[in-house]
């Protein structure tokens, strides 16, 4: 058996680190970072990795910090021929705020949220969504429970093949989070809906991720 066959995905052979950009406020429309009215540009975009992985490029990742918080924007494409796009689509976040080189168990640092949304059509483009925060498999500890309240998403329609998720996890929400005192996170997420468009980020499904922290990638806050 080669070395191919028994990997599967050569990016587990890496150690990811993400840079993570500060967002400035001022970009907002108002303001404010939870009422979802941001829009985050190319410079906050994730490296995209297709020479180190073989994994479908089917999303482009986005992230920023704030001392409020971290932002996630993630664009979903499908096939240009696919109708209906998304009917539902999920998406999983996993974060830990200490991030935790070598740490096979999550810890009260580690979370994993869970957003669920149903189709988003040409009439109702724009869709609001709360989010429900998942025990993590395995875990030694979790952290303190979470209300779907205060988990916000939004999920909207691009085009008949594109569709939008934007994210933001309020500080108080993410145990542990310190981003002048801890300047790096543990950071991992997947996407997938009803037309099978599936996406992790940067790592295949070869590794049971969403249980083991020291797999996730690593963001700088920068």
């Amino acid at each position: 058996m080669s070395l191919k066959e028994l990997l599967g995905d050569s990016a587990w052979l890496f150690e990811i680190a993400i840079p993570i950009q500060r967002f400035d406020v001022t970009s907002s429309k108002t303001g404010l970072l939870d009422d979802l009215s941001w829009k985050l540009n190319t410079t906050y975009a994730a490296p995209r990795l297709e020479t180190i992985s073989e994994q479908p490029t089917r999303c482009d990742y986005r992230f920023a910090w704030h001392e409020r918080g971290l932002m996630i924007e993630i664009d979903v494409h499908g096939p240009k021929d696919t109708k209906h796009l998304g009917v539902p689509s999920t998406l999983a976040l996993s974060i830990d705020t200490r991030s935790s080189p070598g740490i096979h168990r999550a810890t009260i640092y580690c979370h994993r949220f869970v957003y669920v949304s149903p189709k988003a059509t040409p009439s109702q483009p724009i869709l609001h969504v709360n989010g429900e925060s998942m025990k993590i498999p395995r875990a030694k500890d979790a952290p303190p429970p979470i209300r779907k309240e205060d988990l916000p998403a939004q999920l909207s329609r691009v085009s008949d093949s594109c569709y939008s998720w934007k994210v933001f996890l309020r500080k108080p929400i993410l145990h542990g989070y310190d981003p002048l005192e801890f300047p790096e996170i543990g950071l991992f997420a997947e996407l997938s809906d009803n037309h099978l468009i599936s996406s992790r980020l940067v790592r295949s499904t070869l590794v049971p991720a969403h249980e083991d922290p020291s797999t996730w990638c690593r963001g700088k806050l920068v």
